[in-house]
């Protein structure tokens, strides 16, 4: 609730670039959209089984191409940045695919206008807790408050 709330997110401006910056993890993929530093929107997905065997590399590709079709509205015949804390995707448009998932995968970002930019992983937050949205480890990652119990605990000593 606290990352979709108004103070937080902004409205598009199509005159101004867009960054995607996303993560992949072994529970899924997460990714978050923005302007000027300023979220527009956020996007999570949990892996599928069948991609349970892939390596690393393939995760974080699958990831990428999941938040760009999911803005594809929003990036579609625009130049935009994607960023990544997986740095060999940084040469994706550069190197050899090896594997028949990766062709099919970079097959779907063609005709996108973008380039890739390692992001550190310990800087990638957002992303980093969208991917991992629907498991016990994101409780870590959750903000926690004071609980001010001590007079209900007090009056139940006392019963």
């Amino acid at each position: 609730m606290a990352i979709t709330t108004a103070p937080v997110l902004a409205l598009p401006d199509f005159e101004q670039p867009f960054i995607v910056e996303c993560d992949a993890s072994t529970h899924g993929f997460g990714a978050v959209l923005l302007q000027d530093q300023h979220p527009i929107t956020f996007f999570s997905r949990p892996a599928a089984p069948r991609h349970q065997s892939f390596a690393a590399y393939e995760w974080e590709l699958i990831g990428l191409v999941l938040a760009i079709h999911h803005w594809r509205p929003y990036l579609w015949g625009r130049r935009f940045l994607v960023r990544t804390d997986h740095f060999s995707l940084k040469f994706l448009l550069d190197q050899r695919l090896a594997t028949i998932p990766q062709h099919h995968w970079v097959g779907k970002l063609l005709g996108f206008d973008f380039s890739v930019e390692y992001k550190a992983g310990s800087t990638n937050t957002v992303a980093d807790a969208l991917s991992r949205r629907d498991t016990e480890e994101a409780a870590i990652l959750a903000l926690s408050g004071p609980r001010f119990d001590f007079i209900e605990r007090l009056r139940q000593a006392h019963l």
